[in-house]
Parts: C-alpha cells; structure tokens; sequence
C-alpha cells in the first residue's frame, strides 16, 4: 500500500504568539488531501489526529477522502 501520511492534533489548545493559527494548518491539510487525489490517486492519505479534534471537525474528516485514525493522548 501506498500511502502520504499527516498528523493534526491540538484543537482548541494554547498556541504560542509566533504559531499560526490552527485553522491555518486544517485549511492547509485539506488542500493537501484534494491535491493528493489528483497528484497521487493510487495512493491513500492518512490522517492521524486526536479525539477532540477529530469530534470538532467531524463533518470535515468524514468528507476528506482520506483514511482518519484517532490516537488517544
């Protein structure tokens, strides 16, 4: 199997002054996964991502053509 693989964790955490905001990196991740279907389409995204913010982005995980895997803490 073939497959990319990205991590996203830490919604609604504390960021510090000079980060990006979080909403920043999830826009940039789901570009990444419609790119990957029509750059890679053999190939499988993975998403690798904690409770809460899979459960806060729910609707968005499901949609992304991606495999998602929630890890606890």
């Amino acid at each position: 199997m073939k497959a990319i693989s990205y991590a996203i964790f830490g919604y609604n955490k504390a960021r510090q002054e000079n980060c990006f905001d979080f909403n920043s990196y999830l826009r940039g991740l789901m570009i990444s996964l419609r790119m990957n279907r029509l750059v890679y389409p053999e190939w499988t995204s993975v998403v690798n991502t904690d409770r809460e913010t899979y459960e806060a982005f729910q609707e968005l995980f499901d949609g992304c053509g991606a495999e998602v895997y929630i890890n606890d803490p």
